[in-house]
């Protein structure tokens, strides 16, 4: 049995661990409270304790008001349903219609320069201990490098706080704890604006919540609105609870299933991937075609834009290129993930890469295969001419044909059929007694095998035996005959 290492790292253990290439949340520490010289441990943890009682106590009184007011917020609506002649349901939909959530706003340059300068700030203190909002405000008002800035240094501060922002959103959680805390904060809301929802529109709902892989320790959940646990019981015949239980196994069970991946079905994803974010980023209007070879000059100089963060270590070439599956693997997990992915350039990085393809050389044409032979005209309509052998001109007439003008075109003849073997030429009939001339068919079974003639030529009967009779035939697909007595 082979030894394991206690300390070895499980890379299925969390979420974060199973996708490398996805950015991870900086998780929050918590600043560890020193004791100063003097004080008694016990004496703070017993102070420590009071003070927890004493917020425990604040906020079931605060509650207690809330609830006490939530009381009187109803008799008062009850009034102004009466007043108005109004149902109380119609008036307390009115009044609570208000979402908490709002969608944020895109952020200014007042936001990215705060973002800056506290990142600057608070990166030499000790964990869990940062500047306030106020310190912060006057830091950027005291600096005067950040009150001249160019258009280009602006959208740059302000890119950097969207990139903050995304990560925020789609980053993968460190550990397992963060990843059910976060999962259970985002069911709490949705839960609350299903429910406001339902209120406000009469509409119903209900989502269901269950891990995808058998490390996890999220535990599987769902939100409803009224009247929505009677479909699963009375449609489907199951609680809402076992439907999230066979939820969560589907989802295990389908994570842990071996998947095999081929070289040639990463090649065409890659390719996919790279192709739909291109197009995606470009627009509908115009369609543009990756190009590898002349990746600077057709893609970054022309259209602005580039394909960011490739993986270190891969040659940036068209993925059907790419032999070795480890790194296939590596690329197609980058393009699903979107650490590599398509943005557009700044005005910095296009003047930078307008310098470096001037001072390149220009991109020369890929030379021709027959570079250097002779190459005559195409030869036109039949080809090769049509005269048998005997009809070579004779000397003295190639002069007269060079001052001859160009035959005019014609069309290919038929491709006479290849003759059949010589046979011994029949005997001619002789005419009959009562004188009567033989049919025409009768006269040309008498002909001996017809020959792919060019022009016309008398055939005549050399037969002894013969009466001395004369056959005049012309060759070719109108073969006429004539016998004569």
């Amino acid at each position: 049995m082979e030894n394991i290492d206690p300390n070895a790292v499980d890379i299925t253990a969390t979420h974060a661990l199973r996708n490398p290439l996805k950015e991870v949340i900086p998780p929050k520490q918590n600043p560890k409270k020193t004791t100063a010289p003097g004080e008694d441990p016990a004496a703070i943890k017993n102070a420590t304790k009071l003070r927890r009682q004493e917020t425990r106590k604040a906020a079931l009184q605060l509650n207690d008001a809330l609830s006490e007011l939530l009381g009187k917020t109803k008799d008062a609506l009850r009034v102004i349903a009466e007043e108005h002649g109004r149902k109380f349901e119609y008036v307390e939909k009115m009044y609570l219609r208000k979402t908490f959530y709002g969608k944020k706003r895109r952020p200014n340059l007042q936001n990215a320069l705060i973002h800056a300068k506290a990142k600057e700030l608070n990166k030499d203190l000790a964990p869990g201990q940062k500047y306030t909002l106020e310190e912060i405000r006057e830091a950027v008002d005291e600096d005067k490098a950040m009150g001249e800035l160019t258009p280009e240094q602006e959208d740059a501060y302000i890119q950097a706080l969207e990139d903050h922002r995304a990560l925020k959103q789609t980053g993968a959680r460190a550990n397992n704890k963060a990843a059910t805390l976060d999962a259970i904060a985002v069911m709490t809301r949705v839960n609350e604006e299903l429910t406001n929802l339902s209120e406000r529109s009469g509409v119903a709902a209900f989502c269901v919540l269950a891990r995808t892989h058998v490390n996890d320790t999220v535990v599987p959940g769902w939100s409803c609105t009224d009247g929505v646990l009677a479909f699963f019981t009375e449609v489907l015949d199951m609680p809402m609870a076992e439907l999230a239980r066979k939820f969560e196994l589907w989802l295990c069970a389908r994570a842990s299933a071996s998947r095999v991946d081929t070289i040639a079905a990463l090649q065409k994803s890659c390719t996919k991937l790279i192709s739909d974010g291109l197009a995606r980023l470009v627009g509908t209007k115009k369609k543009v075609e990756m190009s590898y070879v002349n990746y600077d000059r057709d893609i970054r100089s022309k259209l602005k834009i580039q394909l960011k963060d490739w993986p270190v270590g891969i040659n940036r070439k068209t993925p059907s290129s790419i032999g070795k599956l480890a790194d296939l693997r590596v690329l197609h997990e980058a393009l699903v993930s979107g650490s590599c992915h398509w943005v557009k350039m700044t005005a910095a990085e296009t003047a930078e890469l307008t310098l470096m393809l001037a001072e390149l050389p220009p991109v020369a044409r890929k030379r021709r295969s027959d570079l250097g032979s002779t190459r005559g005209k195409r030869p036109r309509g039949g080809g090769a001419s049509d005269l048998s052998s005997d009809s070579e001109p004779e000397e003295g007439e190639a002069a007269d044909d060079e001052d001859m003008p160009p035959a005019k075109r014609t069309r290919p003849a038929a491709k006479a059929k290849k003759p059949a073997k010589a046979k011994a030429p029949a005997k001619a009939k002789a005419p009959s007694k009562k004188g009567r001339k033989p049919t025409k068919k009768a006269a040309k079974g008498m002909l001996p095998p017809a020959q792919a003639y060019k022009s016309a030529e008398t055939i005549e009967d050399s037969d002894d035996e013969g009466d001395g009779e004369g056959v005049s035939a012309e060759g070719g697909d109108g073969l006429e005959t004539q016998v004569v007595e």
